[in-house]
């Protein structure tokens, strides 16, 4: 089992050793959307929709930003929505300004469940919450350039 290098240690971690501590947060970024999306009975993707939703102000999420933000297609998005949809936790309603546009807008119900499965990501936060604020600081920075870099190289959106 890999464990990153302690941040005391003389010689600093290479290029592959980040990566491979970063794949392994996404690694519990999956398996806690899973458990979570089990536990509620839905898709891990429904669960980051909701998680999404959630952090949107009411009617300004549509299927085509959702796809966007979370770098999946339209057809992928749209099932799930439908689904959601199904379950009661969502609505959707033309656009006010563009009538192809469709708003998509959480129930009190779809809130509620947000609220709950938002959760998935706790124990994430609660590993962060025990940097100091300097290495909060360096890491933040540190990830939203790379973030940069990826969407640069268009690997992600």
């Amino acid at each position: 089992m890999m464990t990153p290098r302690s941040s005391s240690s003389q010689n600093p971690p290479g290029d592959s050793g980040i990566a491979t501590a970063l794949e392994r947060i996404a690694e519990a970024f999956r398996a806690q959307t899973q458990e979570t999306a089990t536990r509620y009975g839905l898709s891990p993707l429904q669960v980051q929709i909701l998680s999404r939703m959630l952090k949107e102000k009411p009617g300004a999420c549509s299927v085509s930003s959702l796809a966007q933000g979370l770098g999946l297609t339209r057809p992928t998005v749209s099932d799930a929505v439908k689904t959601l949809e199904e379950k009661g936790f969502l609505t959707k309603a033309p656009d006010k300004l563009s009538a192809r546009q469709i708003n998509l807008t959480l129930t009190r119900g779809g809130r509620t469940r947000a609220k709950q499965v938002a959760q998935y990501a706790k124990n994430i936060t609660k590993a962060i919450a025990h940097l100091g604020a300097g290495q909060k600081d360096a890491l933040f920075k540190a990830l939203s350039q790379i973030i940069r870099q990826l969407q640069t190289d268009s690997v992600i959106h």
